[in-house]
């Protein structure tokens, strides 16, 4: 967003992250992104990404010192690094994919945080398997390090999209935001 705020200079831009659904008319945000285009009555949906997959990640010390999983039972053995959400305080099942089917596998917690680069971090220092969606490991500067596991069985992510009321073309910031989302979407 920096480069935004830096070609639009006199536009004002707040951000603010919530990890549950809003109803960006009735809380009367200009625009929002999230998953699927599944939304409520006079909302436009632009996709921004195509599907993802949502990794298992370990460092090479963590895999030399408790072995790498090959298969969904083997992470009964494992620590994860979990995400929690803040709007429920609810924990982010595991779900992988075992040949199209959903499998949810519990396993005990040596880390969990809102924040992904909390979890990048516990990855990096081995304190157990984490979840990355792959767009996110491509910003780390020492992604080389992060050994994917059991990729067979990552879930796929429907794409990201951007949306915004059908109207918030008309003024001309919130539609060079939209037009710049856009563009710098496949970057």
């Amino acid at each position: 967003m920096a480069a935004f705020c830096q070609q639009y200079p006199g536009i004002q831009l707040e951000i603010s992250v919530y990890d549950g659904t809003v109803n960006i008319i009735e809380e009367r945000f200009d625009l929002g992104i999230r998953f699927g285009d599944i939304l409520e009555g006079g909302v436009v949906a632009r996709p921004l990404m195509k599907p993802f997959r949502e990794g298992l990640y370990a460092s090479s010390a963590y895999l030399a010192e408790y072995g790498v999983p090959a298969m969904p039972a083997d992470l009964h053995h494992h620590r994860l690094i979990g995400y929690r959400f803040i709007t429920n305080n609810r924990i982010l099942p595991l779900i992988l994919n075992d040949h199209g089917e959903q499998l949810t596998v519990e396993m005990p917690g040596q880390l969990i945080s809102n924040d992904i680069d909390v979890m990048a971090d516990g990855i990096r220092h081995g304190l157990g398997i984490g979840r990355l969606f792959e767009p996110i490991l491509q910003l780390q500067p020492d992604r080389e390090q992060f050994i994917p596991v059991m990729e067979d069985y990552w879930k796929t992510y429907p794409p990201v999209y951007l949306y915004y009321p059908k109207n918030a073309g008309r003024t001309k910031r919130v539609k060079a935001l939209i037009d710049f989302l856009i563009m710098h979407a496949a970057e």
